[in-house]
């Protein structure tokens, strides 16, 4: 397999250098430094990439334990499944955040442990804030955690291009370790007050803001609406804005990072677009990926909820599109971390783009051909899983023999 990449490809992988982001609030004030005393907990010879995989398990136990209680999510879980989801939650971000020190302290640290790391948190980023809804109870067909979802996708895909086009991945003072934080915390409370404490606490607004009644122009239902004419607003509705303006805050501010190389560069950005080849017009069809991924899911969804009929068939489908969307854009990230990492190029059409557009068709004309068992769908879900893990473990196993290591092993491979 690394024969048919050619010989570019390794010598792009082995001339890669990693350059560390900048550290956000929580990680000076207390994340960085409790990780780096985690880390001395592990063994030396437990591979970087382990820990990652466990942080991986983690979240799956806790996406389980919350869609095996309430598999509409409406807010259904008994209290000790968000208690328990929100420590899982909390491991997964601690293992997360202390591999990449333990790949230092190993000196194992390399472009195979960055595909790993964030192919993981790809798949991560869809899954958390539906986890997190759970506890406002909105269900799993409402628009909230979809728009919330696939906004975190977005920002977490534009995040990533800074550091293709610039050289160096942004983050910001409030990114994805904060909202990480946020979303444990919904899930301890709503398991130390149940999830009616998100909708039974309130706060007044200004008079200015009372007339404030929205269902967006139709696209939400009734009990979706924002309306603010009481005087006050519920803490799921701070929440749900504060996140979303955040995610998509720090889309645009990513965006604008990622063009600001080709509007006014630093010498080491210059320097970096020559060694790349990258011209604006590759960035905004770079972007467009990110796009076209936010394009279909909301299509999907939406077809999903206007079209097909019976509660137990929209949710059991919706539930396959949580994890079709998910893998698709992890598909979409492993492909831009290999940009990344070895300079591979984008196809026009990332192949985890295809089940997400026969999932609209069969949304689509699902009463037209008869109302589908919702197993269908789930075929979808096995599709997108085997694409993604197709291209996952093939890319894993190539850098792997590039760079003379074993991927779950810590040091050299022997000639």
């Amino acid at each position: 397999v690394v024969m048919a990449r050619g010989k570019d490809f390794k010598d792009a992988v082995l001339a890669y250098q990693y350059s560390s982001p900048p550290l956000s609030i929580l990680e000076r004030a207390f994340l960085d430094k409790f990780w780096s005393n985690v880390v001395h907990l592990y063994p030396m010879w437990l591979a970087p990439n382990v820990i990652t995989l466990m942080g991986y398990a983690c979240v799956w136990v806790a996406v389980y334990l919350i869609l095996s209680n309430s598999p509409a999510l409406e807010g259904t879980c008994d209290s000790w499944v968000y208690l328990v989801s929100s420590v899982l939650v909390f491991f997964y971000q601690t293992l997360d955040g202390s591999d990449g020190k333990q790949a230092r302290r190993t000196k194992s640290g390399s472009a195979l442990g960055e595909l790993m790391d964030h192919g993981v948190d790809a798949v991560v980023t869809t899954l958390l804030p539906f986890m997190t809804a759970d506890t406002f109870g909105y269900g799993i067909s409402s628009l909230w955690p979809w728009t919330f979802a696939l906004a975190a996708q977005v920002a977490f895909c534009l995040s990533n291009m800074t550091l293709v086009h610039s050289g160096c991945q942004k983050f910001f003072e409030l990114d994805c370790m904060e909202i990480q934080w946020s979303l444990i915390l919904i899930l301890a409370f709503g398991g130390l007050f149940g999830p009616e404490f998100f909708t039974s606490t309130t706060f007044p607004i200004p008079p200015q803001m009372s007339w404030i009644k929205t269902d967006f122009f139709g696209l939400l239902r009734p009990d979706e609406i924002v309306d603010l004419t009481s005087g006050r607003i519920e803490l799921k509705i701070v929440l749900i804005i504060a996140g979303l303006g955040g995610c998509i805050t720090n889309m645009f501010v990513y965006l604008f990072y990622c063009l600001a190389p080709y509007i006014f560069p630093t010498e080491k950005q210059k320097e970096h677009l020559r060694k790349t080849g990258y011209t604006i017009s590759i960035l905004f069809v770079h972007v467009l990926r990110s796009w076209g991924q936010l394009f279909l899911s909301y299509s999907a969804i939406l077809l999903s909820r206007n079209n097909i009929a019976g509660d137990d068939r929209k949710h059991g489908a919706l539930r396959a599109l949580l994890f079709v969307s998910s893998f698709s854009f992890a598909d979409l990230m492993d492909r831009i971390l290999m940009l990344r990492v070895a300079r591979e190029p984008l196809a026009w059409i990332p192949t985890g783009f295809y089940p997400l557009m026969a999932f609209s068709v069969l949304a689509k004309f699902d009463s037209q051909i008869g109302e589908l068992p919702v197993e269908w769908f789930n075929v979808l879900v096995v599709v997108q899983v085997i694409i993604h893990h197709s291209y996952f473990i093939s890319s894993v196993l190539d850098l792997a023999r590039v760079l003379r290591v074993h991927p779950l092993k810590v040091g050299k491979l022997k000639d």
